[in-house]
């Protein structure tokens, strides 16, 4: 079965998605690499004073680059998406919009 929100598998008898928690109050996410717990939070595009003054205030964009080439926008400047971050290997993981 797939959860309705984020599309992930979960497992049969499973009370709740294990990647966005749909279903239960309190959940933890494990890492993909590590498997150790990791912390909830968010992931923005920030720019310094010094930045803007060297650029102006132009829009910034997160993008990710396929192997073909080509390329998926994954965060908007002055926008903020749900993330995580493993503190044992510095892995980053942010959920879809």
């Amino acid at each position: 079965m797939k959860c309705d929100s984020c599309h992930v598998e979960i497992a049969e008898g499973a009370r709740f998605c294990p990647l966005c928690g749909k279903g239960k109050e309190v959940f933890h996410v494990e890492c993909p690499y590590c498997g150790k717990r990791m912390e909830k939070g968010l992931a923005q595009i920030h720019s310094s004073f010094f930045q803007m003054l060297l650029t102006g205030l132009g829009s910034q964009s997160l993008f990710f680059k396929k192997n073909d080439g080509t390329e998926m926008k994954i965060l908007t400047s002055r926008a903020e998406q749900e993330a995580f971050h493993c503190k044992n290997c510095d892995s980053i993981f942010i959920l879809p919009q």
